[in-house]
């Protein structure tokens, strides 16, 4: 077997070539590291987005909801408030409200029981009442009394 004897000179030279490779080699990202890179960044940043739009429209359908409701606790407490004159049948209108355009129907009902009331009132968008009732915001019910005296 032969061995070979390298001087400290011929040693440093191949180290010193290995050690420039290496630097040469780290002195930047190759393309395709690049292109990664930039492919991750663009599904980060869509699905950020696409998650951000999502909550907006849900922040603004449950602001939406809110608004209904509260038009629809109104509705039924004018009722409440004019129980002496209730009369039963379809009553809707148009208001606005919150920078927006609502229509409230309220429908009034006899019950089984005699001078107690069901009053249904129901919430849309728009100015007036549309024709499929599915498009409504809010649905409530509360049922009345009429006053004995």
């Amino acid at each position: 077997m032969v061995l070979h004897q390298y001087s400290h000179h011929e040693l440093c030279g191949v180290a010193a070539g290995r050690s420039q490779w290496l630097k040469q080699r780290s002195a930047g990202f190759t393309l395709i590291e690049v292109m990664i890179a930039l492919l991750i960044f663009a599904v980060a940043a869509s699905t950020l987005l696409l998650s951000d739009g999502h909550v907006v429209r849900r922040t603004a359908q449950v602001q939406d909801r809110m608004v209904a409701n509260w038009l629809a606790d109104q509705a039924i407490n004018h009722f409440y408030q004019d129980a002496h004159n209730v009369q039963v049948g379809s009553f809707g209108g148009y208001q606005m409200f919150s920078e927006q355009d609502w229509y409230v129907q309220s429908d009034v009902k006899e019950t089984d029981k005699a001078g107690f009331y069901r009053v249904d009132v129901t919430v849309f968008h728009g100015k007036e009442l549309p024709e499929n009732k599915k498009e409504a915001i809010w649905d409530l019910t509360g049922f009345l009394r009429k006053p004995l005296f």
